[in-house]
């Protein structure tokens, strides 16, 4: 990768436009500054020019890794697209909002970078919704990329996803398969309960541990729902029940219980570190740290059993990360190529290479961290949804906060699944209603 300075970029824009300027003016002119009045000087200008490379089209992205990071995709990227210079520009997180506001307000800014629903309204953002790429998208990122009139403005570069980490050597030396139906997982629980090692560790101090483990579960029944929801087609009682009546089983069978309220998910991570547990909920986002505290532990993660046999196993997850074109760019039809290629299982696997993350485009092989490819097939197959970033009318982060408190209370026997989803439904109701 070729070395260049970070910069913002506006600045590295704005020195493109400068560039592009003088090299029109130079097509026009010889050397001494005056129009050529020779026949032949024209045609040895002519001549050489069709000798001289092209020059390449600057198209500047932003991202929010150290660029260096970033060289096969780059190289490959560039090798493909000979034409276009691809230019990487970092830009903290917690101020790229502020930053690329003034830059797009100005008509100025890169030409990819993460966009907004205020940059899309006020005409910063160019509507994506008939690119080729977007159809690449699994059905859950595509689902919590559009926006609620249908548009869509930003391509998502990975997925967050979690499933169930577990130790590889525990499951060896007691003879563990990988379950596939939560009928299966209480089967290896007990077993490992037998033997005395503890089966699932689970720090629920904070509510989503447990909450997103049944939503994983229930995942199998019937994913993306949340669509049917807000159009009042179904409920979550009528839709949830059958997953939440077999997941909740690990309460009674003793797997679970109100202990894991007084554990931290810090806590749980480090007990499985240290072998204490043979399982965990946990996700792509703690798998750098795991290696750093316990680089001997050999761990991998398969997606939450299903309810029944027969049934697609399932990741929870969601969209990171990603962008869109600045409608303004004066290189529209090159940042397209860049996305398109980011966007295609070729570019999503070098681009997880760095982050960690997960896919978002279907079909995508390779580029997860080896202690998570047990997930490689099912997030290949668009296999990952957080049911809360599916809604559109509703705040999904109030939501899915309102079902980890009703997940509680149903493991402390406060409420059942049945009362427990009437209340969910309720929150729902009531939200809905608040904006007619």
């Amino acid at each position: 990768m070729k070395n260049r300075k970070i910069a913002l970029a506006s600045g590295i824009v704005a020195m493109s436009l400068a560039l592009a300027a003088c090299g029109s003016n130079a097509s026009n002119n010889t050397s001494n500054g005056h129009q050529s009045s020779s026949t032949d000087s024209s045609t040895n200008a002519s001549e050489s020019a069709s000798n001289t490379p092209k020059e390449k089209v600057p198209v500047t992205m932003v991202v929010q890794y150290n660029p260096n990071l970033f060289s096969d995709l780059e190289t490959s990227f560039e090798k493909a697209n000979p034409d276009i210079d691809l230019q990487l520009v970092f830009m903290d997180n917690a101020q790229a909002n502020k930053v690329l506001n003034a830059q797009f307000a100005a008509g100025e800014g890169p030409d990819i970078a993460p966009m907004n629903l205020d940059f899309f309204k006020l005409g910063y953002a160019l509507e994506l919704n008939d690119q080729p790429f977007i159809d690449r998208l699994s059905d859950g990122a595509k689902l919590a990329t559009t926006q609620a009139d249908g548009s869509i403005f930003s391509v998502p570069f990975e997925t967050w996803f979690q499933g169930i980490m577990y130790n590889k050597k525990i499951f060896a030396d007691n003879g563990i398969e990988i379950p596939k139906t939560w009928d299966q997982f209480i089967a290896i629980s007990e077993k490992l309960k037998a033997a005395g090692i503890k089966p699932l560790g689970v720090g629920d101090k904070d509510g989503d541990v447990i909450g997103k483990m049944a939503l994983g579960v229930v995942l199998s029944t019937g994913a993306i729902i949340e669509p049917d929801i807000e159009s009042a087609k179904t409920t979550y009682s009528a839709s949830w029940k059958t997953g939440l009546d077999k997941f909740y089983e690990v309460v009674s069978k003793g797997i679970i219980g109100t202990d894991a309220f007084g554990m931290s998910v810090d806590d749980m991570v480090n007990e499985f570190l240290t072998g204490k547990s043979a399982m965990i909920s946990m996700g792509s986002w703690q798998v750098a740290d795991m290696h750093k505290k316990a680089p001997d532990l050999d761990f991998d993660i398969f997606p939450y059993p299903s309810v029944a046999e027969g049934q697609d196993n399932w990741a929870v997850g969601g969209v990171a990360g990603g962008g869109g074109v600045n409608a303004h760019s004066k290189h529209i039809d090159e940042a397209l190529r860049v996305l398109d290629y980011i966007a295609s299982p070729e570019g999503d696997a070098q681009w997880i290479a760095v982050t960690h993350g997960g896919p978002v485009i279907k079909g995508t092989q390779g580029g997860l961290d080896p202690s998570l490819s047990g997930l490689q097939d099912t997030l290949g197959a668009g296999r990952t949804y957080a049911p809360w970033e599916g809604f559109k009318k509703i705040n999904g982060e109030n939501f899915v906060r309102t079902w980890f408190k009703t997940s509680q209370e149903i493991v402390s026997g406060k409420k059942t699944v049945d009362e427990g989803l009437q209340a969910v439904d309720d929150y729902v109701s009531k939200q809905l209603a608040a904006l007619k």
